[in-house]
């Protein structure tokens, strides 16, 4: 399975105003939409079209969903709008080892990989319905400006957050871009950026320790009121 989304690469899907920046709306055909993560929509857009040129009925759509995989812990592609799901009645999520049910053609593999994308019908537990962007081979990292702070302004001062702009690989927004930058890579900026994105993963590391450490006080608690 792709699995390229996550939480250190995107970011938080339910923190504020994510899901603003990050998420767009495609429709195909006229009365199915899919709501996907936006460097991933003209992929999507583009597989579909293609399987409603080739006579195939797009009936019903499943695009972003903030859920976890179907019996795990982790965060499912759907929770990042980088997978989508197509006629799940026709297209069903089978057990592992059975034989795929699809009533896509034959060629949908191959139409998949042209857009960057993996289909869930040649897994061993068949999901055929599922759809999910390899991330077209982004970085984990953003690609900062080497454009050197103007007279008067610190580096810090240039990375300046804008609106409707997407978070980028690594966890660090593209609105934290050089203003006017030009397109080439400087060390000073590059280092800002990933020191921003590293800050954001110790944070993330130490809220989950306080969490365990919590859930750890709560049981012996709760024993010691049992047996003391």
């Amino acid at each position: 399975m792709a699995n390229w989304a996550s939480v250190q690469r995107l970011g938080n899907p339910i923190d504020p105003g994510w899901q603003q920046q990050n998420l767009t709306w495609i429709e195909p055909v006229p009365g199915q939409k899919w709501q996907v993560y936006k460097p991933a929509a003209a992929a999507f857009e583009g597989l579909l079209k293609d399987l409603a040129a080739g006579g195939y009925p797009l009936k019903s759509s499943g695009g972003f969903n903030y859920r976890n995989i179907r019996g795990g812990n982790n965060l499912s592609q759907h929770a990042f709008g980088t997978a989508i799901d197509v006629n799940a009645s026709a297209n069903p999520f089978l057990s592992r080892g059975a034989q795929v049910v699809t009533d896509l053609p034959a060629n949908t593999a191959e139409l998949a990989k042209k857009y960057g994308l993996e289909w869930g019908g040649t897994w061993s537990r068949p999901d055929a319905m599922h759809f999910e962007w390899m991330g077209n081979g982004q970085p984990q990292t953003m690609v900062a400006s080497a454009t050197p702070a103007p007279a008067g302004k610190s580096i810090a001062s240039m990375f300046t957050p804008s609106q409707g702009t997407p978070v980028q690989p690594g966890g660090v927004s593209a609105a934290y871009a050089p203003q006017g930058a030009a397109p080439a890579l400087g060390s000073l900026a590059l280092m800002f950026a990933q020191q921003q994105a590293d800050r954001q993963r110790q944070r993330e590391d130490e809220q989950q320790a306080e969490q365990m450490r919590k859930a750890a006080l709560f049981s012996a608690d709760s024993l010691a009121s049992l047996y003391g």
